[in-house]
């Protein structure tokens, strides 16, 4: 740690340690703050070769000196010492302690590197701080033990049970996720029915949870039948929204033309054959550095700029309309901040131009733009710069309806409360009024890291912090099950659909804890009140055998009534010693026995014996009586 190469915005200084097993830290300062985390570090280069597959395991101590309260950060990789720095492992550790807190880590080589041919670079190009390194540790292990054999500490900010801001999450929750559910529950003729016991169930949320899908494993030929019903079994009972991850992609929409559009379209109508709205992912990938990005063709035009305007042109007309009425929102443009070849032929507005295309050819559509690094990254600066770029869009007429946060996380977690902050920083009015985002789904979620507690711990915590923030509408994961997933390791159920931790943690948030399931008994009035998640909702009632159902949207707070087909009650007679014993249901509570001496004129008063409960059923002795005389039930 006291050799190496600093680079950038940063000073070194050698301090002594006591009571550790390292005895001098390196003192680390930055003097500015980089525009890139890596602008500013420092780099040690291997002194013996390093073979592909050797299992590497080492260890760092961090303390904070500065700010005096705070976290501070440094980014550790494992990396070769040329371009293009192909890395063999990241992890970003952070500690708000000014006493020394311990990194373990352990990697497998990407590659096979002669002596200096790799390196460790520690990047610290973070806001302003010092921080102290010491106790750094990098040992070879060769192919002699097995990863596993080896901790990952990984951790972030506000995983604790008792951490301040899950009280204020779960507030916001309560505040705009549910809605008040009013029932009034009535017979035939419209009164109300006292003391019947009501189920309310849930049907479906409001607010999206969703994941990508695949239309060949969802329709075949990809996989075995027993995966494909699986497959779509978890689609269509776990998932709410989809987002085809590939399939209406440029190039793939056009690829073996027509087939591409045609396994496309089809997917589409078998979402919505099962009332699962898909998004439109996406019209243009606006970059040349892959070949998934645009078709083959594409990139020939770059020196021919109208040539390549109508080809883009063309291409939206086709999708748009062949998926007219198919997709309930749209990625207009994905990643632009980092793909910009298109940009930089065509200029800024030719965005604008996209979204007033797509606007023109799906009138009443969402349109969004999709980005990433942003709430996945270390610090805000990535948010900054795609709400800058959202303002600038929309001053020149660009009509953006919200923004997609891809929210890939591996080596660094953002910490919830962070990621809260920086879905604001887009999302909630500043000095212009309005927001630069007047909506936000998060559309690519995943956790890729080894220890599935910290996975299901993070996926619990983000979770919470998007579905708290009220222009948040949608949470998407980028698969679900390892056997169809870019990363397996971040699935939810593992190849052979065993259920992970992190996947435990998502059936429990999405159907137990923000999910209503309950029961309830109406008032004297026939009336209940409750609070319930925001979504489609059964209503359940049962009374003397009649049953009534009814289906309720509740997108805020909503009063209804649930009429039971039952007759009036009925007073029931029947001979009890010299006299007769009335009767009638229990559940009425409300009713009374009004007694007359006759009809014309009639004049009812109240029975002044008092009934008895026996059973499921209230009971009046009435003794006989030399009079004439009329009784009769009444609410």
């Amino acid at each position: 740690i006291l050799g190496g190469s600093v680079y950038g915005p940063l000073q070194r200084s050698v301090v002594v340690v006591s009571g550790q097993s390292f005895t001098g830290a390196a003192r680390f300062r930055t003097t500015a703050t980089p525009s890139q985390v890596y602008d500013a570090g420092f780099t040690l280069g291997t002194t013996a070769p390093v073979a592909a597959g050797d299992v590497l395991s080492g260890e760092a101590w961090i303390r904070r000196v500065a700010p005096a309260s705070g976290e501070v950060y440094a980014t550790f990789n494992f990396e070769k010492s040329s371009a293009p720095y192909d890395k063999s492992h990241t992890a970003t550790w952070l500690t708000d302690s000014n006493e020394w807190t311990r990194f373990r880590f352990a990697f497998a080589s990407a590659d096979s590197y002669p002596a200096g041919g790799a390196q460790v670079t520690i990047h610290l190009g973070y806001p302003m701080q010092t921080l102290e390194i010491g106790g750094l540790r990098l040992t070879n292990h060769a192919r002699t033990r097995p990863l596993t054999d080896f901790p990952n500490d990984l951790t972030y900010s506000g995983r604790g049970q008792d951490a301040p801001w899950r009280a204020s999450a779960a507030a916001r929750i309560a505040s705009h996720r549910q809605a008040t559910l009013s029932l009034t529950v009535t017979d035939g003729a419209g009164r109300p029915l006292p003391g019947v016991p009501v189920e309310i169930r849930q049907r479906r949320h409001a607010f999206g949870f969703g994941t990508a899908a695949d239309a060949t494993r969802t329709l075949g030929p990809s996989g075995s039948a027993a995966d494909r019903s699986r497959y779509q079994w978890h689609l269509t009972n776990w998932f709410n929204r989809i987002v085809l991850e590939n399939d209406l992609k440029w190039p793939e929409w056009e690829r073996k033309s027509p087939e591409g559009a045609r396994r496309a379209t089809n997917a589409l109508l078998w979402f919505r054959d099962r009332g699962l709205p898909v998004r439109g992912h996406n019209l243009i990938w606006p970059g040349t550095g892959a070949t998934y990005f645009l078709p083959a063709d594409v990139p020939a035009l770059l020196g021919r700029p109208d040539a390549l305007r109508t080809r883009i042109e063309g291409h939206f007309r086709d999708i748009l309309g062949r998926t007219r009425g198919l997709c309930a929102d749209w990625d207009v443009v994905n990643e632009p901040l980092h793909e910009t070849e298109l940009e930089a032929v065509l200029g800024r507005s030719a965005l604008v131009d996209w979204f007033q295309l797509a606007r023109s050819l799906a009138p009443g559509v969402p349109l969004y733009l999709n980005e990433y690094e942003n709430l996945e990254s270390s610090t805000p600066r990535g948010t900054e710069m795609l709400r800058d770029l959202l303002r600038d869009l929309q001053a020149r007429g660009a009509p953006v309806d919200g923004v997609g946060l891809q929210g890939h996380f591996g080596s660094f977690l953002t910490p919830p409360e962070e990621v809260y902050r920086r879905i604001s920083l887009l999302a909630s009015p500043d000095d212009r009024s309005t927001p630069a985002a007047p909506a936000v789904q998060v559309t690519e979620f995943d956790v890729d890291v080894a220890d599935e507690g910290v996975q299901a711990d993070y996926t619990r915590d983000f979770l919470t912090a998007a579905f708290s923030h009220p222009r948040v509408n949608a949470v998407l994961v980028w698969g679900f099950w390892a056997g169809q997933h870019w990363r397996p390791r971040a699935a939810m159920l593992r190849p052979n659909w065993e259920l992970k931790p992190n996947g435990v943690t998502w059936s429990n948030l999405v159907f137990r804890e923000w999910w209503t399931h309950t029961n309830a008994v109406t008032d004297a009035r026939g009336r209940l009140a409750l609070r319930a998640f925001r979504g489609d909702h059964q209503v359940l009632v049962a009374v003397d055998g009649a049953v009534a159902t009814r289906e309720v949207r509740l997108d805020g707070d909503v009063d209804a009534t649930v009429p039971v087909p039952v007759e009036a009650p009925r007073l029931a007679v029947e001979p009890w010693g010299a006299g007769v014993r009335l009767s009638w249901p229990k559940s009425l509570i409300p009713y009374r026995v009004e007694a007359s001496p006759g009809l014309q004129p009639a004049a009812w008063h109240p029975v002044a014996i008092p009934p008895v409960p026996v059973d499921d059923r209230w009971i009046l002795g009435w003794e006989p009586s030399d009079h004439e005389l009329y009784l009769r039930l009444v609410w």
